[in-house]
Parts: C-alpha cells; structure tokens; sequence
C-alpha cells in the first residue's frame, strides 16, 4: 500500500505529479484547473516587493473600474482561494486594505519605494475569526448524518452535528463560497450545510 505519512491525499497526489514513479499513478484523475495562467514577470514584481516590503505602481481594472488605471499599492500576501490568485495589499487610491485579482493587472510592476503599510496594519488579516458550519436542518438525520461526514464535523451530546473552522477575516467571503453557503438554495440536498445561527450573527461586522 501507499506510504503518504501524515499528509493528506491531495499532498500525495501532487508529489506523484511531479514525476515519482509509483504504481497506483494512474489510478488516480484529477480535473483540470479553470485557473488562468498569470504573466511570470507580472508576479515576479509583485515576489520582489513582498520581500523587500516594497510599494509598487502597476496598472488595475476591475468590475466597477473597467478601464486599467496606475494603482500604488504595498502588497503583504499572495493568496490562493482555490480559483484564482489574489495580492493582498494597501491602495492608496482606497485608502484602505484590498485584495486584488493578479489576472487583472495590466503590465510589470514599478517599484515606488518602502512601504509604509504591512500586514500588521491590516486589521482584518490579523483578526482571526470563527466559522461554524453545520448540516442544513432540512435534511433527514440519515443524510444529515452523511453530510456530517463529508465535512468531518464532531456530534454534541444532543446528537447535533458541527465544525469550526478557524480563519483570517480577511478571507472569509472565500471560505463561504468554498462552502457554498454564500447563497441559499431552496433544495436542501444542493444546500447540504449551512452557518449555525450564531456563527451567522457574528460573522455579520465581516460581511460586505
């Protein structure tokens, strides 16, 4: 049998992409990635800048600016919400911390000099917040049940099924559409879970 130590299936299964030989290989499929490859120089400014804790000045469209306009920003993090890649950092324009699209930037980067704002100045990165989910109240306690085990939750001594999952709130409205509980399904099968009351209450200052 395959030895994979503490790792999950998904560490296996990327070190046998990445060339070692092992017989159950081709046992195993995954789907293709929708993900949009990003320009190497693009990110390679934007590496340059997290390192080195730099501003940078690059050009930026987005849904409710359309046209590419210069951005001065300081990046503090690269981040993956298992769709597209994302650089989390302060705008000037904004005046606040964003998180901006990579496929969206539009040529190479401009260093602007040190930056005056990092994470530590980023409020919501450094608040860690609590998610807790639990299966949609709808469904029978046999499927209930099941979904509980989809989502490894814990059993309570009233025989309710939940988890919580620890998270930035900077990163929340990825978790929640990772979860699928951003919207609200009318079939509770596609629903499957759901925020537990509380959890949605206090999740509310986070919200857009």
């Amino acid at each position: 049998m395959p030895k994979y130590g503490a790792q999950d299936l998904g560490t296996y299964l990327n070190i046998t992409q990445q060339g070692i030989q092992s017989e159950y290989y081709n046992h195993f499929t995954a789907m293709q990635s929708p993900l949009i490859p990003v320009n190497p120089k693009r990110v390679s400014g934007i590496l340059y800048a997290l390192k080195h804790k730099q501003r940078i000045d690059v050009g930026y469209a987005s849904v409710s600016s359309p046209e590419f306009e210069s951005r001065i920003m300081s990046p503090h993090n690269l981040v993956f919400d298992g769709t597209r890649w994302h650089v989390r950092a302060y705008c000037e324009k904004n005046r606040d911390f964003r998180d901006f699209v990579l496929t969206r930037f539009n040529g190479e980067c401009e260093v602007e000099g040190p930056a005056k704002y990092d994470q530590q100045h980023d409020t919501l990165w450094q608040t860690q917040i609590t998610v807790s989910i639990e299966p949609d109240p709808r469904l029978t306690p046999n499927k209930a049940r099941i979904i509980a085990l989809d989502h490894q939750m814990n059993q309570d001594s009233n025989g309710n099924y939940k988890r919580n999952i620890s998270i930035r709130a900077a990163l929340l409205l990825y978790l929640l559409k990772q979860l699928r509980v951003d919207s609200y399904q009318t079939n509770p099968e596609a629903q499957q879970i759901i925020l537990s009351p509380d959890c949605l209450a206090s999740l509310q200052p986070y919200m857009p």
